[in-house]
């Protein structure tokens, strides 16, 4: 009977899983500051529409400043993703525009463009967090369905044993196909609604692409080898 078993690491499936716990917990953070980022440009767009206002007072328009730098205050967690050199160049740029509002001389053309820049600078923290917390979760998900494997009995590309020098290499091709597959399968969302979703998504789309390409790789197995590969990758 052609086989090879990878006996199962309860320590680095303990690991697994507390990495898992983490990396929801963060998940949820980023996805909390990625709207606050939002609420931050929000303010802005409002603050601009002030000052265009021949109506909007200079203290509205300050207090609206104000709000805006507490929201740029609830946003300082995200330095731990050493985001915080952009994010500087964001609080900067408040600083900046609130002072040329208060100055007379500067032209409404000079601080319309300075809210452009702004958003700009906002919306580029938001699509490096977003990519941050959706490779995480991709990575996740890519772990725990090569974990999954790894403990299949297999014949894989015509090594009937997984200790061969070729093991690693074979591994990292599996690794490699489903993160491209996954990739390919949320990446064309947006970034809150990718960020929104349960990392358990990830993970069971990462399951099935892994079991897809298992099989794809997998020599002929006797009946009851093949029950227990189909239990184990679907289950």
């Amino acid at each position: 009977m052609l086989s090879s078993v990878l006996a199962i690491n309860k320590h680095s499936i303990n690991n697994l899983t507390l990495n898992f716990i983490m990396n929801s917990i963060n998940l949820i953070d980023e996805l909390k500051l990625y709207k606050t980022l939002d609420a931050a440009i929000t303010k802005s767009h409002d603050i601009q529409s002030d000052v265009n206002s021949p109506d909007a007072s200079k203290e509205t328009i300050n207090t609206g400043f104000a709000a805006l730098n507490i929201i740029m205050d609830d946003i300082r967690p995200i330095d731990e993703l050493k985001l915080s050199e952009t994010l500087d160049t964001a609080t900067t740029k408040i600083h900046d525009i609130q002072n040329d509002v208060n100055e007379p001389n500067v032209s409404k053309e000079t601080i319309n463009t300075a809210f452009t820049a702004l958003t700009k600078i906002i919306e580029e923290i938001k699509t490096d967090l977003a990519n941050r917390s959706i490779n995480a979760r991709v990575g996740h998900a890519v772990d725990f369905a090569v974990s999954r494997t790894d403990s299949l009995p297999r014949l894989y590309a015509g090594l009937p044993n997984p200790d061969l020098p070729d093991w690693p290499e074979v591994r990292m091709g599996l690794v490699n196909q489903v993160k491209a597959k996954i990739e390919a399968h949320y990446y064309q969302l947006e970034g809150s609604m990718l960020m929104s979703l349960d990392p358990k998504v990830f993970e069971d789309q990462a399951r099935k692409e892994a079991s897809t390409i298992v099989f794809a790789n997998v020599e002929e197995f006797p009946d009851d080898m093949a029950a227990e590969l189909r239990e184990n990758t679907h289950t």
